[in-house]
């Protein structure tokens, strides 16, 4: 008799998330994430602060040549209301199918924000728990 057994795996890959220009107005993009995990596995997605960001609800952007930051958020739904952290519940859970499951990322960044003009960036870490 020959045994066999099918290791549990997760994969993940990210898209960078677009905002494109920034003229003082409220300006909302979208990304994907996509995790591809062994059929029947139960996983959570975090997306951490960034390198910037003092938490997940104060994520900043920092610009370029400059120390300026320029605040925005990450969101789990279209109405831009339920934060994407990187502890529970504030992560976004799913279950394996085998195949690659796109998970849609909402930024914004809010208006009213007096920061100098330059070209803005962040990492942000993706950690998939299964």
């Amino acid at each position: 008799m020959n045994a066999y057994n099918v290791a549990s795996t997760c994969e993940v890959s990210a898209l960078p998330l677009p905002f494109g220009l920034y003229s003082g107005t409220l300006v909302q993009a979208t990304s994907a994430i996509t995790v591809s995990c062994s059929n029947g596995i139960a996983y959570n997605v975090g997306l951490n602060q960034g390198l910037y960001g003092a938490s997940t609800t104060t994520r900043q952007m920092k610009a370029g040549g400059s120390a300026s930051l320029l605040n925005y958020s990450l969101f789990q739904d279209a109405g831009y209301s339920i934060n994407w952290d990187d502890v529970a519940p504030g992560w976004v859970s799913g279950v394996g199918t085998g195949a690659p499951q796109i998970l849609t990322v909402y930024g914004q960044i809010p208006a009213a924000q007096f920061s100098t003009p330059d070209g803005y960036s962040d990492t942000i870490t993706v950690t998939v728990n299964f």
